[in-house]
């Protein structure tokens, strides 16, 4: 089933609701890798390249988003930090194991419920409450606002 964005999610950040919106995208992707997985159809090669794509894709938004936080003094930034890279760690694990089991779609498509299930996870607890919270800090910065790399 796939999922969809809307205002009701928005933080009141341009740039992070965009970068939700394109997540949200790429969740729903990763759902179509798995039913492309029985159909012959490049569904492994898919579901790699998804899994890489969010890996790559949260990392430079988590980092936007800590910028973010810290700029408005977030008191949540330490929990929003530590969400992120446990995040990553999982989606590194999940590239792994598809690496691993590459080629045996018995193992691949057993992998489809944890990989689901955590998806679904960060979506209620991170993107739906946690970052949901975002919106009482940073309403105090324009919409368009996005402090700049540290160097």
């Amino acid at each position: 089933m796939a999922i969809r964005w809307d205002t009701r999610l928005s933080v009141g950040n341009d740039r992070i609701d965009l970068d939700h919106r394109y997540i949200f995208s790429l969740l729903n992707d990763i759902e179509l890798a798995f039913l492309q997985l029985g159909e012959g159809e490049g569904g492994e090669k898919f579901l790699l390249q998804t899994l890489q794509e969010i890996f790559s894709f949260a990392g430079d938004h988590f980092a936007r988003e800590e910028r973010l936080l810290l700029a408005a003094k977030s008191p949540r930034f330490d929990i929003q930090k530590e969400q992120h890279q446990t995040f990553l760690y999982i989606v590194k694990e999940m590239i792994d194991r598809i690496l691993r089991f590459s080629g045996d779609l018995d193992k691949i498509e057993k992998e489809q419920k944890i990989i689901g299930e955590h998806f679904r996870a960060f979506l209620q607890n991170h993107i739906i409450k946690e970052d949901l919270l975002m919106r009482q800090v940073v309403t105090c910065f324009p919409p368009d606002y996005l402090p700049a790399k540290r160097k």
